[in-house]
C-alpha cells in the first residue's frame, strides 16, 4: 500500500526531478537533504518502485541512480469532489478578497499550495482550473473580528455589547469564545455566555463593540457536532421530520443536492416529483429553502411548518395586493 502522506509526496516528487535533471543521486545524499535515515529513503525508492513501477535502476557503475524512462512521472494524487470544493471555495475567498484582512495570508497560502502542486502532474494548473462563484456575505467589522479570533488563540474571555438581530436590544455580554464558525457567509461567535449560563451563538455582524479581557477561559472546549445538527446551525430544541413534495423541473434539479445527510427521497423518474423526508432541528433556516422554490415544492409535514408557509404566503399577497385589484 502506497504512502499517502503530504511528506512521502514530497520527497517522491523532488527524488524524481533530481533523476531527471541528471543529478547524481545517492542514498547518503537524499538522506541529507531529506533529514532521514538511509534506511528510510531506500524504503522511499522500493515503495515508488513496487508500489508505482517507477523505472528507477541502481547504477553500481556510479554507485547511484537513474530513472530509465525519462518522460515517467509519479501518479497523480487523486483528488475527492470535497477536496476540489474546498479549494474552489478557498481561490474564490482570494479572487473576491474577502475579508479584506485575510486577503493576504490566503493569498501566501495560495502561493504556497501553487509550489506544491506544481511538483506534481497538472498541479500547476489547478487552481487555474477551477472556479468558486463569489458567495454572498454579511459585513463584519474587522477589528471584531480580530478580537474574537484572539480570545479563541488566548482562551481568554471576552466582553461586548450585543445586540440581537431578531429583538434589536443590545445587552452586554461576558463570554467564552469556543469557536468561530464562517455558515453561508456568516460568522458565528459560539460561546458560553455568562449572562445566559449556556452556549449560545452570536452572529459577529451584530457585536456593536467588544474588548479581550484578563480572565481565563475556564470550561471546555466544544465539538462542532455540538453546534451543528439536522437542517444547519441549532435553532430549536426539539427534532421533526419534515416531508416536502417537489414537482417537475425543480424536482429534477433537487434530486441531486444534498439537504440532509439522513434524507430519505423516494423519485417519480415519469412523473418528476419527488419526495424528500430529513430531520430538522428548529424551522427558521428550512422555512426559507422552502419559500425559495415556489409553487414548486409543498411542505406535506410537519403542521407547524406547513402553517408558517401559509403565513408568509399570506402576508406576501397582502404586500403584492393579490385579490384586491393592485399588480
Amino acid at each position: 500500500m502506497p504512502a499517502q502522506s503530504r511528506q512521502y509526496w514530497f520527497r517522491a516528487a523532488r527524488l524524481i526531478w533530481l533523476l531527471k535533471e541528471g543529478k547524481v543521486v545517492t542514498r547518503r545524499m537524499l538522506a541529507a537533504e531529506f533529514e532521514i535515515s538511509v534506511s528510510s529513503v531506500q524504503r522511499l525508492i522500493d515503495s515508488l518502485i513496487e508500489d508505482h513501477r517507477a523505472p528507477i535502476v541502481y547504477d553500481s557503475t556510479k554507485a547511484s541512480y537513474r530513472l530509465e524512462d525519462p518522460h515517467w512521472d509519479i501518479p497523480s494524487i487523486p483528488l475527492s469532489a470535497d477536496e476540489i470544493a474546498a479549494l474552489s471555495l478557498a481561490n474564490a475567498l482570494v479572487t473576491h478578497r474577502f475579508p479584506a484582512q485575510f486577503s493576504g495570508a490566503i493569498q501566501s497560502f495560495v502561493d504556497k499550495l501553487r509550489v506544491e502542486l506544481d511538483r506534481f502532474p497538472d498541479g500547476s494548473v489547478l487552481l487555474e482550473s477551477v472556479t468558486a462563484t463569489e458567495p454572498s456575505w454579511c459585513r463584519v467589522d474587522h477589528h471584531i473580528l480580530r478580537t474574537v479570533v484572539k480570545g479563541l488563540a488566548l482562551r481568554r474571555k471576552l466582553s461586548m455589547g450585543y445586540r440581537s438581530p431578531w429583538q434589536g436590544r443590545r445587552t452586554e455580554r461576558t463570554v467564552e469564545p469556543k469557536h468561530l464558525l464562517l455558515y453561508n457567509g456568516t460568522f458565528y461567535l459560539v460561546a458560553f455566555c455568562e449572562l445566559r449560563q449556556a452556549i449560545r451563538l452570536f452572529h459577529v455582524s451584530f457585536i456593536e463593540d467588544i474588548a479581550l479581557t484578563e480572565a481565563a477561559c475556564e470550561r471546555p472546549a466544544i465539538h462542532l457536532d455540538e453546534i451543528m445538527d439536522a437542517h444547519g446551525i441549532i435553532i430549536g430544541r426539539d427534532i421533526m421530520e419534515v416531508t416536502v413534495r417537489l414537482t417537475g423541473p425543480d424536482a429534477q434539479r433537487a434530486r441531486v443536492e444534498l439537504w440532509h445527510r439522513e434524507q430519505d427521497d423516494t423519485w417519480d423518474e415519469e412523473h418528476l416529483v419527488l419526495v424528500r423526508k430529513f430531520p430538522v432541528r428548529g424551522t427558521y433556516e428550512i422555512l426559507h429553502r422552502v419559500l425559495s422554490y415556489g409553487s414548486a415544492l409543498e411542505v406535506l409535514a410537519p403542521d407547524s411548518l406547513r402553517a408558517q408557509v401559509k403565513e408568509q404566503i399570506r402576508q406576501m399577497a397582502g404586500l403584492y395586493e393579490i385579490g384586491l385589484g393592485g399588480r
